[in-house]
């Protein structure tokens, strides 16, 4: 049984029935993206240390 017609496309009731758990699945699938996203970010984040010439090395010699 056709209900509506969106932007000249007839939808039908078993389409409309469906739409809130395609909006509930596409949030959780945002959700977990942007979590997978952060951790990479942070994975691929350059560190301090050596390599950015953040390590001071002292030498101290003693001649007793």
């Amino acid at each position: 049984m056709i209900l509506a017609h969106i932007a000249g496309i007839p939808v039908e009731e078993s389409v409309l029935q469906l739409a809130p758990a395609g909006a509930a699945i596409m949030t959780a699938v945002a959700i977990a993206g942007r979590a997978g996203l952060g951790r990479l970010r942070r994975r691929l984040r350059p560190r301090p240390g050596p390599a950015h010439g953040d390590l001071q090395v002292s030498l101290h010699v003693d001649d007793g």
